[in-house]
């Protein structure tokens, strides 16, 4: 495939020219090491009230990670808190869950994970004291089973002598079934099969965060695990629907509701691989967040861990209709903001293609999942004892401000780098290695050995992103041999210095 770019780059090496003058260089289109990435929006942190705005400044702050990184963390946790005891519903025959799923994306090491640590620290928290009477439960159990054993064994014996003498046989005793062995609550789940999640969320019927720190990985393994059925098994975890995992050994799992969050990151670079089988829509389901990287800088405040946990304890404290979740409606003046949004995510999505199409027209669902959201996270650092009886037109303005200001054109900002043709994206990818490490200078071998970038370690996939920058005018072939003898010359650039202006700006 790339035989010919890379047989380019090896005939410009062996007729490269002198060096550039300073002069010489041409002036480079920032697109070239940007490639389709448009600039990200900026997060609207009062959208989240101010109570929540300053949480989440200071415990960004705290990891030196910009606040869009908190919030991937925060909305999929607040979404699984509330679980399956509500779905929102602005009218009759439409209903969303309480399930959403955030992606954080980013450079190694842009802190994308330290960002939502004191969220899930404090999930963690309220998920232990949730099993605080586990032991005893477990202890009971035990003691019951082994009662239910005696009874079961004194109930045989009086069937067996009944038998002998010609009686009647007596009915099983009272306490023979100790029932199902109890499980310690969870809230939070990480890499697992499809089979062991089923099992947690049959006893946690409640739902589910899981956490996937690479989300291609990820997706890629769904080819690899039942032939990519676990795609559609996700398909439904998204709407909370109910489902079957059928096994030979033990028997078909039922799930009321398959409820599951969640909260995962990737590299821009994985991006590709990540929308490559996107078609099912399963991407586009996701609200992404991939802020500029900031510099690390001391924090001025403390992370205050104690509201976060007192805030996810409220929302524990919610409670379903039964066996059913409770039906939240939304107030007649946020159903009719939320008419006019949908009719203008129709014409929106109808003037978009591809996952940009995709993504607005689950733009309706998600600001009704996002106001949920937000109506119980404010009502969670109140003193108000009674949860929202009802989704607010503040909750649904809020949502839709938030979807067409921050993710809409986060979604662009992703799926616009991931569109990009494969040579410009490859080219992309070695331009921003080069303007990360302000080499002046490069040598294609020790780029492929050490800089270990992903889809560039095959030497003619290298050569022929090499060679679409020296087209451009960033490089400049400058072939150097080892010492006075002949031989295959070592393939060294010469870096443009347009290619590393504003590098220090960007740091």
């Amino acid at each position: 495939m790339y035989d010919d770019a890379a047989r380019a780059a090896r005939e410009g090496m062996a007729s490269a020219t002198r060096a550039p003058g300073p002069d010489d260089w041409p002036d480079l289109d920032p697109a070239l090491w940007r490639g389709g990435r448009a600039d990200p929006p900026t997060l609207p942190m009062d959208l989240f009230g101010a109570v929540w705005a300053a949480w989440i400044a200071t415990a960004a702050e705290g990891a030196s990670a910009p606040p869009d990184y908190v919030v991937a963390g925060l909305l999929p946790t607040v979404a699984t808190l509330i679980g399956t005891t509500r779905r929102v519903s602005p009218w009759a025959d439409w209903a969303e869950p309480s399930v959403l799923w955030c992606g954080a994306v980013g450079d190694p090491s842009s802190a994308k994970s330290p960002a939502a640590d004191p969220i899930m620290r404090a999930l963690r928290t309220v998920e232990r004291d949730m099993g605080a009477d586990f032991p005893d439960r477990h202890a009971q159990w035990t003691a019951d089973q082994e009662l239910a054993s005696a009874l079961k064994d004194r109930w045989k014996a009086e069937v067996k002598e009944a038998a002998k003498i010609g009686s009647p046989a007596p009915l099983p005793p009272e306490g023979m079934d100790p029932g199902p062995e109890p499980r310690p609550p969870r809230v939070i789940i990480s890499d697992t099969t499809p089979e062991a999640m089923a099992d947690v969320l049959a006893a946690n019927p409640r739902g589910l965060l899981t956490t996937r720190d690479e989300l291609a990985g990820w997706l890629e393994s769904f080819e690899r695990y039942s032939g990519g059925s676990s795609r559609a098994l996700w398909i439904e975890a998204f709407g909370a629907r109910p489902y079957t995992i059928d096994r030979v050994r033990t028997g078909n799992t039922y799930i009321p509701a398959l409820s599951v969050c969640i909260h995962g990151t990737t590299q821009p670079d994985r991006l590709v691989d990540l929308l490559r089988d996107a078609d099912d829509g399963l991407a586009s389901r996701f609200l992404w967040s991939w802020p500029d990287p900031i510099p690390p800088r001391r924090p001025t405040g403390r992370t205050d861990h104690g509201m976060v946990e007192r805030a996810f304890g409220r929302l524990l404290t919610l409670t379903p209709d039964g066996d059913r979740p409770v039906i939240v409606p939304v107030d007649a003046p946020g159903c009719g903001a939320m008419d006019m949004f949908r009719v203008q995510s129709y014409r929106d999505g109808r003037a978009a293609s591809g996952l940009m199409a995709s993504a607005i027209g689950k733009a309706p669902g998600l600001v009704l999942r996002l106001a949920l959201a937000l109506e119980h996270l404010w009502w969670a650092v109140t003193a108000d004892p009674a949860p929202p009886s009802g989704v607010s037109v503040r909750a649904i303005h809020a949502a839709a401000a938030l979807w067409m200001t921050y993710f809409r054109p986060m979604a662009a900002r992703v799926y616009g780098d991931a569109a990009l043709p494969r040579a410009d994206r490859d080219a992309a990818t070695l331009a921003r290695a080069i303007r990360s490490r302000r080499a002046t200078t490069i040598n294609l071998r020790t780029v492929r050995r050490t800089w270990r970038l992903p889809r560039l370690r095959e030497a003619d996939r290298l050569a022929a992103a090499a060679q679409t920058l020296v087209d451009a005018g960033a490089l400049h072939a400058a072939p150097a041999r080892e010492g006075e003898r002949a031989g295959r010359t070592r393939a060294d650039y010469l870096v443009s210095p347009r290619l590393l202006e504003g590098v220090d700006d960007e740091s």
